[in-house]
């Protein structure tokens, strides 16, 4: 997925826009259709998807590709419908089976199902209602689901979104501490003062 999706939104952003750009368009399609064959490859039996080719099945990875080949199917690219839902029947089965699952981690479930379409309201429910366990990126992911969803509770996430965010005179940010889903660079604020960490992205599969 870290190489497939950028290709794709490349691609998109340069027709959507109308940029002049000097891509070699065969070459971007051969790097596109690779990526594809490759996480078809790597799909697990029972659906989902885990950083290898043959370790469990992952939430959190299962949901990152689920949401990149359905952006990528919503940008024209031809992409195996089965490989969507079988991913998607993973994560609603994960979903309902382990409520001890992160917070953050649930949210980002609930919003690869939504743009894959295979949300109810009862999980958006469940999720909003818990919404104060949630850092300032999961209630941005919260935000973008319910938004996907058409579902106004989206306009009271964006005002607790912005309630959180602290600023001086040159900048905003969110604070945050490490989130084991994502092992990404994040600001951490101890003791009045913001730091900035550096956090190793975790590998994706190969």
């Amino acid at each position: 997925m870290s190489s497939f999706l950028p290709n794709v939104t490349v691609r998109q952003a340069v027709r959507d826009l109308g940029l002049k750009a000097n891509l070699d368009e065969a070459a971007l399609q051969e790097k596109i259709r690779a990526g594809l064959d490759r996480l078809y490859s790597f799909q697990h039996e029972d659906g989902g998807w885990g950083w290898w080719e043959t370790d469990e099945s992952h939430p959190f990875m299962t949901a990152y590709v689920v949401a990149g080949l359905t952006q990528a199917k919503a940008a024209g690219i031809d992409v195996q419908d089965e490989a969507i839902t079988k991913g998607a029947a993973w994560l609603e089965s994960e979903f309902a089976r382990d409520p001890k699952l992160m917070a953050d981690l649930r949210a980002y479930m609930l919003y690869a199902l939504s743009v894959a379409g295979h949300v109810d309201s009862a999980s958006f429910t469940r999720i909003y209602d818990k919404r104060s366990a949630l850092s300032p990126y999961g209630l941005a992911i919260l935000g973008l689901a319910l938004e996907q969803a058409k579902d106004g509770r989206a306009a009271e996430i964006a005002t607790l979104l912005e309630a959180a965010a602290r600023q001086d005179a040159e900048q905003a940010w969110w604070p945050a501490t490490r989130d084991q889903m994502l092992d990404f660079s994040e600001d951490v604020t101890r003791g009045g003062h913001r730091l900035r960490r550096e956090i190793p992205l975790a590998p994706a599969p190969r």
